[in-house]
């Protein structure tokens, strides 16, 4: 997994302090420099969980924390896409199924899974992070990685989160998407220099 692999480049492994490491490629940097707010996605198939804790996530689930040299038992976030995290908040029952599927039945059991996915469906936990400014005091340890191999920015750490929003439904999710929120906007941006334009050439003609 490129996740993982990445995340066993980090200095900060055997840390007890508070630590923050940012994964991510080198076209987001911008997204994670000093003083700047991450909004990070943790998807579990929890639905009630009002703490997140390093020891549950999926993460430790697939051995990389039980390695004996290595006591960080990383809590991981995705901060650009939501929709990744979402697919940890679905069972892995249900994830194997739809992936084993042949395809030419795709389309007859559509139906079936995506109600099975709603009925089944967890939480994205949703969490603004504050990254500290290069010269103010630092609450945490802040690593960055850059990771070719990465296509969006991952958040990992030591410390136990406490969620600012719960993300209860698939709508909910893609409601929340950055790239929806954009495209939304630069729809209304456009519709708005359209009407704009059409205003302004029926005003000369007047």
């Amino acid at each position: 997994m490129a996740i993982l692999e990445v995340l066993s480049r980090s200095q900060r492994l055997c840390e007890e302090r508070s630590v923050v490491i940012l994964m991510y490629p080198p076209h987001l940097k911008d997204h994670v420099k000093p003083g700047a707010k991450i909004t990070m996605y943790h998807g579990s198939v929890e639905k009630n969980l009002h703490a997140l804790l390093p020891a549950n996530d999926y993460a430790v689930r697939h051995g990389f924390a039980k390695r004996p040299h290595e006591t960080l038992q990383p809590l991981l976030f995705f901060a650009t896409d939501p929709l990744t995290a979402a697919a940890y908040a679905i069972p892995e029952t249900i994830r194997t199924k739809f992936r084993e599927m042949p395809r030419d039945s795709i389309a007859a059991n559509r139906p079936r899974m995506i109600e099975n996915i709603r009925a089944s469906f967890g939480r994205v936990y949703v969490k603004d992070l504050q990254l500290p400014h290069r010269f103010a005091s630092k609450p945490f340890i802040v690593e960055r990685i850059v990771a070719e191999e990465l296509n969006q920015i991952i958040v990992v750490t030591n410390r136990a989160i406490s969620p600012g929003t719960k993300l209860m439904t698939l709508h909910d999710v893609f409601q929340q998407d950055p790239r929806r929120k954009a495209l939304v906007h630069a729809i209304k941006n456009a519709l708005s220099a359209s009407m704009s334009s059409t205003l302004f050439s029926s005003s000369r003609t007047k």
